[in-house]
């Protein structure tokens, strides 16, 4: 019988799945809270998985498949949007399914510090959100652009492969595009966007030296940029931003870095007592100390400032789950 997509897509957000993998030779699994688990189900050959990605993809894009041509691609399916990657491996076919949010959440349910909180109020500058892979980037994001659209007049232009959550006009206008809909890239379609009248621009990462350099000169002509980085702290971001520019450049860089950064929320998810994911953040204020560290190249102080400015709303990891045990809610196995 052939497998259901739709049905696994249902029983994977019944279960709070984020993704579901199937591969040739395997039984299905979803990751719940980080952790694999098998789908109660035998192991797929190689002609059920081409059914299952015959459901979602035409016949000239399954015969690309065939030809070990990678697929991406968004879908509509069981009252949400997913996230579709297919390609074929040593093993045979395979498909890897991110059940996407339904809806921005609210900035508060994230239960972050207060200090992110009040980033939505910021009219100009860059603001980053860094970590590994699905630590929470783009849900903190969303957050934080549905605060601006239920209280600002703005026009707010995002950049996304793939858009991941849908966001509804309300005080805001709200223009999203995919960079895989013919926008040529992440920079091409930022230099498009900066053409669009934005009072906020949402990238959906930073990949490289031009990119960079461009979001930085979008946040110091008065635009408010938000975008992602893959870093596992804050301090390390705010290398990591300097470190793609070549010698020549440094300085220039530190100097643009010095003047736009408004923050950077460094996120890590942990197992929750009682079930489910915790997130925590470290968040670093780019204060006038901040500033003149990136500025003077002594950006491996950062840290020692961070841990000491929690009047300026700074917090490390370890200060924002100290936090949220005294909220009740705390990492499982902690005392």
């Amino acid at each position: 019988m052939t497998v259901s997509l739709e049905s696994l897509v249902l029983e994977g957000r019944a279960c709070g799945a984020s993704d579901i993998h199937l591969r040739s030779g395997s039984v299905p699994r979803f990751r719940v809270d980080g952790e694999m688990r098998e789908f109660a189900h035998a192991a797929l050959c190689e002609q059920e998985v081409l059914a299952v990605l015959a459901q979602v993809m035409t016949s000239e894009e399954l015969g690309r498949i065939r030809d070990g041509v990678e697929h991406d691609s968004t879908i509509s399916m069981a009252g949400g949007r997913s996230r579709l990657h297919a390609f074929r491996g040593i093993t045979g076919f395979a498909l890897v399914v991110r059940l996407l949010p339904g809806h921005p959440a609210a900035i508060e349910e994230l239960r972050l510090p207060a200090s992110v909180v009040a980033l939505a109020e910021q009219r100009s500058g860059l603001v980053l959100v860094t970590g590994a892979a699905c630590s929470g980037k783009s849900t903190t994001l969303a957050a934080i652009i549905r605060r601006i659209n239920e209280t600002r007049a703005a026009h707010v232009v995002t950049i996304e492969d793939p858009v991941e959550v849908v966001h509804v006009s309300s005080r805001s206008l709200i223009t999203q595009r995919e960079v895989s809909s013919g926008l040529g890239g992440y920079t091409t379609a930022l230099r498009s966007a900066l053409r669009q009248d934005p009072d906020v621009i949402m990238i959906g990462e930073l990949r490289d030296a031009e990119g960079i350099q461009l979001a930085l000169t979008a946040a110091e002509t008065g635009h408010l940029v938000l975008s992602t980085l893959h870093c596992s702290s804050a301090v390390q971001s705010v290398s990591r931003m300097l470190d793609v520019f070549p010698a020549g450049k440094q300085e220039q860089a530190r100097s643009m870095l010095a003047d736009s950064l408004r923050a950077v929320v460094s996120q890590r998810l942990y197992p929750r007592a009682g079930g489910g994911r915790l997130l925590a953040a470290e968040v670093l204020i780019a204060t006038p100390a901040v500033r003149n560290l990136i500025r003077e190249a002594k950006t491996h102080q950062l840290f020692g400032l961070l841990q000491t400015s929690s009047q300026q709303g700074m917090c490390t990891f370890e200060q924002h789950l100290q936090q949220l045990s005294i909220q009740g809610v705390r990492v499982a196995g902690a005392k």
